[in-house]
């Protein structure tokens, strides 16, 4: 009895120990078998077009191929407000009829409000591949409302956790797995290819980057206006530390760094604020205030969109839906961020 006791804990301890040795070994084989010239031939073909950063949007595709095979001197940055909002030739021609000879493109983050996330995907990812001398962020009050504040989508997708968003000890481990690993790698694919349609996968010929030319044109609910102000300034503290986390991650690229805002239209800035005053308080005057102490060139186009456009009922003709430009808006912000960089770009650097 006293021999029987006495060994069953070394036999249970063999047993995990021929466990943990067969699971190595079959893990092994699985990694000696994914990298077999034709298996690896057919899991590539099958999941390769799932690699694709930032979830499944399918701009990110074309930006990756864009990155490598283009060099760009002046990136248009920010979420799918600036995407909808910038064309990058309009901003283009702008410059050069200003003497100037700068290359443009957008690349706007659809599905990225966070502009702490989108910092991590520009130092992690975009700058890896190429680097701009000048980028020109748009922001909207989106980037600065719930959404803003909200971890962007791509952080549920294990391959950006791996490969971006290495927020723990474990996400950083699947990074180094995810770039050795055959067999890791397919298994993280293959959880996308579960989720994202075949069809999405097709990368897409985007010669004008993120840009989206909106057709639309909103159409007002005035029932859906507030009469509170839904974003204090106590929430302003974390949206700009998000904005200084975005701003530092291009000025330490040797990135020239300015700002302009695209315009909150009047009907949907009521359904955040009570009216336009609260607006420009809470919101424009702090963000201006921020940006001026840290010496970062910045025009304003809110106040210039109401001006050029008193009524709320205009303001929105130029709008696909409350936050984004339409074909229409995206021609006069253009204009107004072409004559802006011209400004900025002849200004001596300090």
């Amino acid at each position: 009895m006293t021999l029987s006791s006495a060994s069953s804990p070394d036999t249970a301890s063999r047993r995990l120990r021929r466990g943990a040795l067969a699971l190595v070994l079959s893990l092994l084989v699985l990694e000696l078998a994914v990298r077999f010239p034709p298996l690896n031939a057919a899991l590539s073909s099958a999941l390769d077009p799932y690699e694709r950063l930032l979830w499944y949007y399918p701009a990110m595709p074309a930006y990756q191929a864009q990155l490598r095979s283009s060099h760009y001197d002046l990136w248009l940055v920010g979420s799918s407000y600036l995407a909808t909002a910038l064309e990058p030739q309009q901003v283009q021609a702008r410059l050069e009829a200003g003497g100037l000879s700068v290359s443009v493109q957008n690349y706007g983050f659809s599905l990225m409000q966070n502009l702490a996330d989108m910092s991590l995907v520009m130092a992690r990812w975009m700058l890896t591949l190429d680097k701009p001398r000048y980028a020109l962020i748009g922001l909207h009050w989106g980037n600065f409302g719930w959404n803003g504040a909200r971890p962007a989508r791509a952080r549920s997708s294990p391959m950006e956790r791996a490969t971006i968003f290495r927020d723990t000890l474990e996400d950083s481990l699947g990074g180094l797995m995810y770039a050795s690993s055959a067999l890791f790698r397919y298994a993280a694919l293959a959880r996308n290819a579960f989720i994202v349609p075949r069809e999405k996968t097709d990368l897409q010929d985007m010669p004008l980057g993120g840009y989206v030319a909106n057709k639309e044109t909103y159409q007002c609910d005035e029932t859906l206006w507030t009469q509170e102000n839904r974003v204090t300034p106590e929430d302003m503290t974390g949206h700009l530390a998000r904005l200084d986390a975005l701003i530092d991650v291009l000025q330490k690229n040797g990135v020239r760094v300015a700002v302009v805002s695209i315009p909150y239209q009047y009907c949907a800035l009521r359904r955040s604020y009570s009216d336009t005053e609260s607006y420009i308080a809470l919101y424009l005057e702090p963000v201006a205030a921020h940006l001026a102490a840290r010496g970062i060139p910045y025009a304003e186009f809110d106040r210039r969109f109401y001006a050029a456009f008193p009524s709320g009922e205009e303001q929105a003709s130029y709008y696909n839906d409350p936050s984004h430009p339409n074909e229409k808006g995206a021609v006069i912000l253009s204009a107004w961020a072409g004559e802006f960089a011209a400004e900025w770009l002849r200004s001596p650097q300090p």
